[in-house]
């Protein structure tokens, strides 16, 4: 089968971000310690079982647990204190929708933009200035420190993604876009784009395909997005959908010999899964037929062109080789169980692509050292009736 080669990649700038405000937290908090900011968090919860609407209580939890994240040397050893910090401001912001909490949501705004800043660009700095895996793994905690301080930067998901991909981490480089992908209510394409091939890139094609259409539901027809879904589908073996997006990309891009190569696989193998089934209930190979010799048919077509396009292309000769012997191979198993009619229709599809297989197989069998190529000349000649040419096939087996 072909397959579609994909470039895989995150297109984003590693720039800093400027941090323009001024506002310095309570100097009370900058100067306690962290048995001292646990013991007043400890305080603070039971301040809150007794007023939870109160949401200064709030405000003040997510300060020192930013606080307390910030006094650890170890990004790492951030990260829970942030996410923690992050549910408390969130209730803040939750309790500060009248018009007299304002000044509230504008001092957690702020906390959020200083301390993100901060994570972001430290990662940044990191990533530009090292080559080793360790320091990558540590800008790619910092970005996720910033995810965790501020849940919608699409920005820091990205970094952090690529920065645990190149760290050889796949798993974690998903889970960063996908964290994104809940959190954030409107996703950027290039953070869709980034997950639907990060998926791909680590052999989850299932999992590439919804990702590709949201993608692509929320954008205009995107050559890009439209060549990554026909991968998935290709390899996820959903033979179907992939025909019919092959299609309209061979009739978008009638030039591109891979989209034609793809298209004729695709609907050969359809074809293919198509015989098993209906040879599981040889009842039904009659009604199917048409469908499966039209598809045959398609793939024929394609292959035709192809070849008189490109017909000093080498692996497109071997493609279509193969692909005009399976056929005729399709319609053998088919033979026993059609009616009149559709027994001779099969029988010439067999001549004609058996026919057509063999200048190419000719060729393959005298260039080549498999000799799997005489084989198949040796069958072709025989079921032709072309006795001699048999023989000397044979004679080189």
């Amino acid at each position: 089968m072909t397959s579609i080669v994909l470039a895989f990649g995150f297109f984003f700038g590693c720039t800093t971000l400027k941090n323009n405000s001024t506002q310095q937290s309570p100097a009370s908090f900058d100067e306690l310690s962290a048995a001292q900011i646990k013991q007043r968090i400890s305080s603070i919860d039971e301040q809150i079982d007794a007023q939870p609407k109160n949401r200064d209580l709030y405000l003040q939890k997510g300060t020192l647990l930013t606080k307390w994240a910030q006094q650890k040397s170890r990004p790492s050893k951030r990260t829970a204190l942030y996410y923690k910090a992050d549910k408390a401001l969130s209730q803040a912001e939750l309790l500060s929708q009248s018009k007299d909490g304002v000044s509230t949501k504008n001092g957690i705004d702020q906390l959020r933009k200083v301390s993100w800043s901060s994570e972001h660009n430290q990662g940044v700095q990191l990533w530009q200035d090292t080559s080793t895996q360790a320091e990558k793994r540590r800008a790619a905690i910092h970005f996720e420190n910033a995810t965790a301080i501020m849940p919608d930067s699409s920005t820091s998901y990205l970094m952090a993604s690529r920065a645990f991909y190149d760290v050889g981490e796949f798993s974690k480089a998903i889970g960063e876009l996908e964290r994104a992908r809940a959190n954030i209510s409107s996703v950027p394409l290039p953070l869709l784009e980034a997950l639907a091939f990060l998926y791909l890139d680590t052999d989850q094609p299932r999992q590439a395909v919804p990702v590709f259409k949201e993608a692509l539901s929320a954008n205009r027809p995107n050559y890009n997005l439209m060549h990554g879904l026909s991968n998935a589908y290709m390899k996820a073996n959903e033979h179907s959908e992939a025909v019919m997006l092959l299609r309209r990309l061979t009739i978008k891009k009638p030039s591109n010999a891979t989209y034609r190569r793809s298209l004729a696989s695709q609907l050969y193998l359809l074809a293919q899964n198509k015989t098993k089934a209906a040879l599981k209930a040889p009842n039904s190979i009659n009604s199917e037929f048409t469908a499966l010799d039209s598809l045959l048919h398609e793939a024929n077509d394609t292959f035709d062109y192809l070849l008189d396009k490109w017909e000093k292309n080498g692996d497109i000769n071997t493609e279509a080789a193969r692909y005009y012997q399976n056929a005729a191979g399709l319609y053998q198993k088919l033979l026993p169980h059609l009616n009149r009619s559709q027994k001779e229709k099969a029988s010439n599809a067999i001549d004609q692509n058996l026919t057509a297989a063999l200048p190419l197989m000719e060729v393959l069998a005298s260039e080549s050292d498999d000799k799997r190529w005489w084989q198949s000349l040796y069958q072709a000649y025989s079921i032709l009736g072309m006795q001699q040419k048999a023989k000397k096939a044979k004679s080189n087996l």
